[in-house]
């Protein structure tokens, strides 16, 4: 499974992938065929975000999609692929239909709009599933990229919660246009 998007791939990421990940980012490179991006992880994907992936998919091998994806600028050179960074989901639906969305870019790619192509392009994969109903997004208080990819895919601020300086996004179904 792929999504092919403007300038990006977004590649699910399956067991082998997030333990080369947590090994070694030289081995996950070779695993997705792309150059080796020598600042990697991107910011906020620490052993914590890889390891709760890695729960994810370990406990729940056949929810591929529901976890984290891989961004891959498209090289249309004779060059391989660059991998810019990664995010996903928290999860399949839950009862109420809702699903938690995450991204995070390399910041060498800042400012360019990919976690605004890859966040749109996750977003239309899950509406496709009938049983989700709204996408929401956590995100700190004063991070204004973040916060701003948010707005471009539409999300509506839904309000503070219990983490202290974290807010809350939500977008729902049926106010989608894809």
């Amino acid at each position: 499974m792929e999504l092919s998007l403007k300038r990006l791939r977004l590649i699910p990421a399956s067991l082998e992938m997030i333990e080369a990940e947590i090994k070694s980012p030289q081995t996950l490179a070779r695993l997705l065929d792309v150059q080796y991006p020598y600042n990697w992880p991107p910011p906020l994907n620490d052993a914590n975000s890889q390891k709760y992936y890695l729960d994810i998919i370990s406990n729940n091998p056949d929810c591929l999609g529901w976890g984290m994806w891989y961004f891959l600028l498209k090289n249309n050179s004779d060059k391989k692929d660059i991998l810019v960074g990664n995010g996903g989901f928290k999860g399949a639906p839950d009862e109420m239909g809702v699903v938690e969305i995450g991204y995070s870019v390399i910041e060498l790619y800042h400012r360019r709009g990919f976690g605004t192509e890859a966040t749109a392009g996750l977003i239309n994969w899950a509406f496709k599933d009938e049983r989700v109903k709204k996408v929401v997004a956590r995100t700190l208080v004063g991070l204004r990229p973040s916060i701003r990819v948010l707005e471009k895919n539409k999300f509506s601020f839904a309000g503070n919660t219990k983490e202290k300086g974290v807010i809350c996004f939500e977008l729902k179904k049926k106010d989608f246009i894809k």
